[in-house]
C-alpha cells in the first residue's frame, strides 16, 4: 500500500526536469574570448523572503547563477536555488530559473525571472514560477555587488490560482571572466622581441654566445656570479620570461609554475637565462617604486636560515645544491612579482577592497559621504564622480527605507495561516466511522401506589466506539505536522555523554501512563503504522536517531519509529498537563532532524456524574 502523501516520479519525469536545468543553465556557460562582446559571469546570493498571508517567518535561500552579459550589465543567465528547511517540520526547495537582466544608465536593474522549483514532497509535477526582482548594482573591475527587492509567484500547473507568493530582500556578489584584454603585459608592442617570442617562441631564441655583459651586470651590483652562473641559452620551456611571454594571464602564469617548476624543482635549477637577469635587475632597481619593487637577487652566499632549511628539504646540500636552489627561488620570485603586481591583480585587489567596504553600511555611507565631498575614494585617492557618489548613496538609501516599509506592510495578521484540523482518516483512506450516540436512559414504566415507591435504575453507559488512529499522527504522515514547532534548548550532560549503542528492544506492549486512554490510543496508532510499513518501533525507550543506529539521550519518548526514512518521535499528553513543550525541546536537541509529533488525549469523563 503506497503511504499517505507519497508520490513517485518516473524515470521520465526524472529526465525532463534534469534537461529543463541544462536549458535553463546552457545559455551562460559559453566562457568569452576577445573578438566576444559577451561576459561570462558567475554569481553567488543570500537572500531572506517571506510568503504573502502566512504567519511572520523569514526564511534565508541560497543561489548560484550563471550569466551571459553585456559590457553594461544586461543579458540572459540560469539561477539554480536552494531553499532549506528551516524546521524539522518544514522541506527544502530546490528551484531553477531562466533569467533576463535589464540595466539602464544608473546603477538600477531589473530581473525577469521564470523556472520551476520542486520539494522532496512533491517531485513531480514541478510547481512554476514567475515574478521579477529590481535594485541597484555597483560594479568594480570584475566584480560587482548587486542588491534587489523581489516577488516570485509560485503555483501548481494544474492550478495556477492556488499558487503562493513570495517577497525576499537579498545581495549578490559577480565574478567577471573571460573579457578582452585591453593591454599587453610586461611587452609593449614596439619592442619587436617580445612580439617575436609571443608569435613564434622558436625564433626568439637565436643561437647565442655568453654574454659578458650580462657578467658585468652582475659583478657592479656586487654579487660574485660562480662560474656555472655565465648566461646559457634559454630553451623553449625551460626559461620562466618566455613562458610569462606566452600565457600574459595571472592566473595560467600561475597554474603553470604550481603544475610544473613548483612539482619539478630539480629541472628549473639551471643557472638563469639573459632575460630573467634582466627581469630581476630592472624589477629590483631602486628606481622602481617601493610597493612593487621585487626582492634582490638570490646567491649561495645569501640564504637565510628559512631557505637554508627549505633547500636541504627540496634540493638536498652542498654547493651545488645551494646553487641550484637560488635559480629555482629566483625563478619563483619573478613569477610571484609578475602576478601580484600584474593590473588584472591589483584591479581584482580594489574591487574586493570596495566590495568588503561597501557591504558594511557605515563604511559605504562615510565613503560616499567623502566623495561627495572630495571627488576622492577615501584611500585609494582615485577620482570618482561627486554626482554619482551621491546618486549611489541616495539610491541605497531609498531601496532600503522602501524594503523597510513592505516588510512592514506584508506583515500577516495574527492568526492566518493556522492550518484546519484534518478528521482522521485510517490507512485505507476511509473515514472513520462517527461515534453512535449515546442510549437515551429509558423511562420508568408507571407503578402502582406503594409507600414508598422503588428508586428510578441509572442509565445504562454509552457503547464505546472503535477507536481510529491520533488525527496529529496521520497528518504527520502526510507531510503537514500540526505540532507548532519549539526551539531547542542546550542539550543536557547526561544525553551528551551516554553510550551511543542503542539498549535492546522492548514489548511494545508497555505502558506509557497510568491512564488508559492514553495505553489504549498508543496501542491503536502502533497498530496504524504496522499497516503503513513502519518500523524500528520502540515505546518507552531511550532516544535513537534513525534506523536504531545511535542512541542520543536518555529521555524515553513514548513512542518512536521510522517512516520513509525519517525518525519520528511522538509525547501523549493531556491537556491540562504542561511538560509536552519541554519534552520536545529536548528530543529536538538531542537529534534536530527528527519530526515530534505532540498528540493531546482527553481527560474520560465521569459517567455516573
Amino acid at each position: 500500500m503506497r503511504p499517505p502523501g507519497a508520490r513517485q516520479p518516473s524515470r521520465l519525469h526524472v529526465a525532463v526536469s534534469l534537461l529543463l536545468l541544462a536549458v535553463f543553465v546552457a545559455p551562460g556557460a559559453h566562457a568569452s574570448d576577445e573578438t566576444n562582446p559577451i561576459r561570462a559571469v558567475v554569481g553567488a546570493g543570500v537572500s531572506q523572503g517571506t510568503a504573502l498571508g502566512s504567519p511572520w517567518a523569514p526564511r534565508t535561500s541560497y543561489s548560484v547563477s550563471l550569466w551571459g552579459l553585456w559590457e553594461a550589465g544586461q543579458g540572459l543567465g540560469g539561477r539554480l536555488t536552494l531553499l532549506p528547511q528551516a524546521t524539522s517540520s518544514a522541506a527544502w526547495e530546490l528551484s531553477t530559473d531562466a533569467v533576463a537582466r535589464f540595466t539602464g544608465e544608473g546603477p538600477l536593474y531589473f530581473k525577469a525571472i521564470g523556472g520551476v522549483a520542486v520539494t522532496p514532497r512533491s517531485l513531480w509535477p514541478p510547481r512554476l514560477r514567475a515574478g521579477g526582482e529590481v535594485g541597484v548594482h555597483a560594479i568594480r573591475g570584475g566584480i560587482g555587488l548587486e542588491m534587489g527587492l523581489g516577488g516570485v509567484y509560485a503555483f501548481p500547473p494544474s492550478q495556477p490560482a492556488h499558487g503562493e507568493g513570495v517577497v525576499s530582500l537579498g545581495v549578490g556578489i559577480l565574478f567577471g571572466f573571460g573579457s578582452p584584454s585591453r593591454s599587453r603585459v610586461l611587452a609593449p608592442s614596439q619592442r619587436p622581441w617580445a612580439q617575436q617570442s609571443a608569435l613564434s617562441p622558436a625564433g626568439a631564441f637565436q643561437p647565442q654566445g655568453a654574454s659578458p655583459s650580462s657578467a658585468a651586470e652582475v659583478r657592479t651590483a656586487g654579487l660574485s656570479p660562480a662560474p656555472s652562473e655565465v648566461v646559457h641559452v634559454p630553451s623553449s620551456e625551460r626559461d620562466v620570461i618566455q613562458q610569462i611571454l606566452l600565457l600574459r594571464k595571472p592566473g595560467d602564469v600561475l597554474s603553470w609554475w604550481a603544475s610544473g617548476p613548483g612539482e619539478n624543482i630539480k629541472h628549473w635549477t639551471h643557472p638563469l637565462s639573459e632575460w630573467e637577469y634582466k627581469y630581476v635587475e630592472a624589477m629590483s632597481s631602486a628606481t622602481v617604486p617601493e610597493p612593487v619593487r621585487m626582492w634582490p637577487l638570490v646567491t649561495p652566499e645569501r640564504l637565510t636560515p628559512e631557505q637554508t632549511e627549505d633547500m636541504q628539504w627540496l634540493v638536498g646540500t652542498g654547493a651545488t645544491a645551494a646553487e641550484g636552489y637560488a635559480h629555482w627561488e629566483n625563478r619563483r620570485r619573478i613569477v610571484k612579482h609578475y602576478v601580484m603586481t600584474h593590473p588584472a591583480t591589483l584591479q581584482l585587489s580594489l574591487g574586493l577592497y570596495g566590495l568588503a567596504r561597501d557591504s558594511n553600511p557605515l563604511f559605504f555611507a562615510l565613503e560616499r559621504g567623502w566623495q561627495m565631498g572630495s571627488g576622492q575614494e577615501m584611500f585609494t585617492a582615485r577620482e570618482v564622480s561627486k554626482l554619482g557618489a551621491a546618486q549611489e548613496f541616495f539610491t541605497a538609501l531609498a531601496v532600503g527605507v522602501a524594503a523597510g516599509k513592505l516588510m512592514s506592510a506584508t506583515r500577516p495578521v495574527p492568526g492566518w495561516g493556522v492550518p484546519a484540523r484534518v478528521e482522521p482518516v485510517g490507512p485505507g483512506k476511509v473515514k472513520a466511522p462517527p461515534a453512535p450516540p449515546k442510549a437515551a436512559a429509558p423511562a420508568p414504566e408507571p407503578s402502582p401506589p406503594a409507600p414508598k415507591p422503588a428508586p428510578t435504575p441509572a442509565p445504562p453507559p454509552p457503547a464505546s466506539a472503535p477507536l481510529a488512529p491520533s488525527p496529529e499522527l496521520v497528518q504527520a504522515l502526510t507531510g503537514k505536522n500540526p505540532t507548532p514547532q519549539v526551539p531547542a534548548g542546550p542539550r543536557l550532560r547526561q544525553d551528551v555523554t551516554v553510550k551511543p549503542k542503542a539498549p535492546d528492544l522492548l514489548p511494545l506492549e508497555r505502558p506509557i501512563s497510568p491512564r488508559p486512554s492514553q495505553n489504549a490510543q498508543l496501542q491503536r496508532d502502533i497498530k496504524y503504522l504496522d499497516e503503513l510499513g513502519a518500523t524500528n518501533v520502540r515505546v518507552n525507550q531511550q532516544q535513537l536517531t534513525t534506523r536504531n543506529d545511535q542512541r542520543v539521550g536518555i529521555n524515553r519518548p513514548d513512542l518512536q519509529f521510522d517512516y520513509n526514512g525519517r525518525r519520528y518521535h511522538v509525547e501523549y499528553d493531556s491537556p491540562t498537563s504542561g511538560r509536552g513543550p519541554a519534552h520536545q525541546s529536548r528530543l529536538t536537541a538531542n537529534d534536530p532532524e527528527a519530526e515530534i509529533i505532540r498528540i493531546i488525549i482527553p481527560e474520560p469523563r465521569d459517567v455516573t456524574q
